[in-house]
């Protein structure tokens, strides 16, 4: 399965959510100054997101 690289911004600053996130879909832990991780996801994780984007909690950037 081919991985894209991403950055997640965290828009929200519920630990336990960032926490589940993190858990739910492999994401690194912890994040930079601004909120935001760098990492590889694969597409279906990518459409996953996009859930989660819909409900204010993240950011799924290219950069």
């Amino acid at each position: 399965m081919e991985k894209e690289k991403r950055v997640v911004y965290y828009a929200t600053k519920k630990k336990e959510e960032i926490a589940r996130l993190q858990a739910e879909y492999s994401l690194p832990k912890g994040y930079n100054i601004n909120g935001e991780v760098e990492c590889m996801l694969s597409k279906d994780d990518i459409k996953s997101l996009h859930e989660e984007e819909k409900k204010g909690l993240i950011q799924i950037r290219k950069k």
